[in-house]
């Protein structure tokens, strides 16, 4: 049972690592965005 929920936490944790590089991903991509809006808006 311990080795079980020892495997659990390891998937959360990954879990978490991707929705964490998501999140990262669509930030830095809607920045992009709007640099991109701004220098082209010029």
């Amino acid at each position: 049972m311990q080795g079980f929920s020892g495997l659990e936490n390891q998937v959360a944790l990954e879990e978490a690592e991707l929705l964490i590089c998501r999140f990262k991903v669509q930030y830095h991509a809607s920045f992009c965005f709007k640099v991109f809006s701004a220098l082209s808006s010029r």
